[in-house]
């Protein structure tokens, strides 16, 4: 297997608000994978290398401040020594008041 990275980005969904088009464009593509599920929408943005989809990543922390952004991470597949990277994730960290890794 190749190894492939993604990035994605996971919010609530306020159609009255412009945020996907923004994330998509500061991104510069498209999502490989979009979905909206019970009030919520997560994009997932593929990259061929590690480091380009870190850089997307952090290009996407402006987004990433505000309260409506839930989770904003980094996983690679098919790279055993890549480490996943998790820059909010406010599911596993609620309890704890505290939503940045």
């Amino acid at each position: 297997m190749t190894p492939r990275y993604e990035v994605v980005i996971w919010y609530k969904a306020d159609p009255a608000q412009d945020l996907p088009e923004r994330i998509i464009a500061q991104v510069g593509k498209k999502p490989h994978e979009r979905f909206e599920m019970q009030g919520h929408e997560d994009m997932h943005f593929v990259f061929k290398t590690g480091d380009s989809a870190i850089k997307c990543a952090e290009r996407l922390f402006e987004f990433a401040a505000m309260d409506s952004v839930v989770k904003l991470v980094v996983n690679g597949y098919g790279d055993e020594a890549f480490e996943r990277k998790v820059y909010k994730d406010k599911r596993l960290n609620s309890a704890a008041g505290n939503t940045n890794t």
